[in-house]
């Protein structure tokens, strides 16, 4: 996985985007065991080897037609890794981010201060079960935070290969986004280099939860995105996405 981002981050800069920060967090075994002893089951071996291999992903980069690039380039250059607090994201318009914090840091980290959290009675259907809430919130661990709108998120479920979902409206609604796996998740990564807008045209989908989980050949049956196509304030153009209402 580290030299196929390395590729996909030279094949951004081989088609002008500029590169304001990439660094692969070095791996840390011991971490995956204390995040499967205190989870009380192994996780599935696309998710350990995947943090066997890296410690986590940082990757920002801007498009040279981004109405605010010539600000944006002047924010961060650097090869250094972030602190977890990547609160500028919100205040800033890149075109790409891969955020995906430590193994320990997504499963160990109590979210409850960053994500919506519904501390009210109610049931939340998700996926053909009922839970209740709070106890829904409580199985939400960030995997990808890419924006202060959006992230991708594990559901866990006590599944040794928990689905990930898209949380929007500032990690408001989890229940309107298809669902994936961890390995197809780095694989459409691949394809859209992180752009940031790639994310809601694939997840976004009015009780995404109910549809299948989107699979490998789902993602290799995806058009290519052609990274010269840039829509202004709409950023990259994405050639694919479902209406939000169909069926």
């Amino acid at each position: 996985m580290v030299s196929q981002l390395k590729e996909m981050v030279q094949k951004l800069k081989n088609d002008g985007m500029f590169i304001n920060h990439f660094h692969i967090l070095p791996a840390d075994l011991e971490a995956i065991k204390k995040v499967e002893d205190a989870l009380g089951y192994r996780l599935d071996e696309s998710i350990t080897s995947f943090y066997s291999e890296c410690g986590g992903v940082q990757l920002i980069w801007t498009h040279k037609e981004n109405l605010e690039f010539e600000d944006l380039a002047q924010v961060l250059n650097s090869n250094k890794a972030l602190k977890s607090n990547w609160a500028f994201l919100d205040y800033y318009n890149y075109d790409g981010v891969i955020m995906i914090p430590s193994i320990k840091e997504v499963f160990l980290t109590d979210w409850k201060k960053m994500i919506y959290w519904d501390d009210t009675e109610g049931e939340v259907e998700f996926a053909g079960k009922t839970y209740q809430e709070p106890d829904f919130s409580k199985q939400l661990k960030p995997f990808d935070w890419f924006s202060n709108y959006y992230d991708v998120t594990f559901f866990l479920d006590k599944n040794s290969n928990p689905c990930l979902i898209m949380g929007d409206d500032h990690m408001a609604c989890y229940t309107d986004s298809r669902r994936i796996t961890v390995s197809v998740y780095l694989e459409f990564l691949l394809k859209t280099r992180g752009a940031i807008n790639a994310r809601p045209s694939l997840f976004s989908k009015y009780a995404g939860h109910k549809y299948p989980v989107i699979t490998q050949n789902d993602i290799e049956k995806l058009p290519e995105i052609d990274f010269g196509k840039y829509m202004g304030e709409d950023g990259i153009e994405i050639p694919f996405g479902e209406n939000f209402w169909s069926d």
